[in-house]
């Protein structure tokens, strides 16, 4: 939720949203002072939760795009494998001769997915 060291600007935020709907709800809006005070408290401290919610995933957001290309690449080993295809002088081989040994590292079917 709240990083120890934060939770005290976290509650008195907090309890100022909870004061801020306490004076709407009973100066402006007439409300009487017992269902003011419950309001407000429900309100003030939906509002500190929601914008803590919004802050964390926008930061969040924030360390995983620049993390992330913008544009789509081809996986690592599609990559790998054409660059060794590139780089590979011709050979006399026919064509299928090395495939077993350039697949024999890894599964086509399943490969390894690399960790997040």
């Amino acid at each position: 939720m709240v990083a120890r060291r934060y939770v005290w600007i976290y509650a008195a935020i907090q309890f100022l949203f909870v004061v801020f709907f306490t004076h709407l709800f009973y100066r402006h809006l007439h409300l009487q002072a017992v269902i003011s005070i419950i309001l407000a408290t429900f309100a003030g401290f939906d509002v500190g939760m929601i914008g803590n919610s919004i802050i964390i995933e926008v930061l969040r957001w924030r360390t995983i795009s620049p993390a992330q290309p913008r544009r789509t690449r081809r996986p690592p080993r599609v990559a790998q494998q054409q660059q060794q295809q590139q780089t590979a002088p011709a050979s006399s081989q026919p064509s299928g001769a090395g495939e077993g040994q350039r697949n024999a590292g890894g599964d086509v079917e399943n490969p390894a997915v690399p960790p997040a």
